[in-house]
């Protein structure tokens, strides 16, 4: 098994110290193109909750997340936020499903975004999976929400 040291990376805490603290947006008074979910790891213990404007119904236009995590969860949250605008339901679901199985080495790790390799050591650490995936599933709630 992998060290800690090797998981827990200079990068991995830059990018969870870089997440807002209160990762929220405002509603629109209609609710239209708006969405709001809360997700829960019954395995961490970790929460998140997503807020997503969508600029035609189908593209994030601008996402909020805040997440109550571990620094994996943490970072994980804040490379899915770096490169939400412009992503889609379908968009967002095809890489929180290549995430997991590069976590349980059920397929290659995907390359998207250059950050989510600091994310790779991580499949050692099977406790740890929920933590990552986690604000993918509360982004694609958001999304369901906002349609």
């Amino acid at each position: 098994m992998a060290s800690v040291s090797t998981l827990y990376t200079r990068d991995i805490l830059r990018l969870a110290s870089s997440l807002p603290v209160a990762g929220r947006l405002d509603a629109p008074a209609n609710g239209v193109g708006f969405g709001k979910a809360e997700r829960r790891s019954v395995t961490c213990g970790s929460r998140v909750v997503a807020n997503v404007r969508m600029a035609d119904g189908t593209h994030i236009a601008e996402a909020a997340l805040e997440a109550h995590s571990c620094a994996l969860g943490q970072a994980s949250a804040a490379i899915l936020l770096a490169h939400a605008v412009g992503l889609t339901h379908a968009d967002l679901t095809d890489i929180r499903a290549r995430i997991a199985a590069g976590l349980n080495s059920e397929g290659d790790w995907p390359t998207d975004w250059p950050e989510l390799a600091y994310l790779k050591p991580a499949h050692a650490y099977p406790g740890r999976h929920a933590a990552i995936v986690l604000p993918y599933d509360a982004v694609i709630a958001a999304i369901k929400e906002a349609a």
